[in-house]
């Protein structure tokens, strides 16, 4: 029995369809991602934003000042 050997640029030719595919999702993924953080919040969400970020570093400080050994 003799096994079959696919050339050398079938090889490459398979390998870069696989490779095109694969930089389009990632390309397609990115694009996703960009066109969400370019589309502006209306205020109000905005600012909700931000009132969580503030209390997440407060509760942040908060927990090491409490687990901080006094000195």
């Amino acid at each position: 029995m003799r096994l079959r050997q696919v050339s050398p640029s079938k090889n490459r030719a398979v390998r870069n369809r696989n490779t095109a595919a694969w930089l389009w999702a990632i390309g397609n993924s990115l694009k996703v991602q960009y066109d969400a953080v370019a589309t502006p919040l209306p205020t109000r969400l905005a600012a909700l934003v931000e009132q969580l970020e503030t209390q997440k570093a407060e509760r942040k400080i908060a927990a090491y000042s409490f687990h901080r050994p006094p000195g």
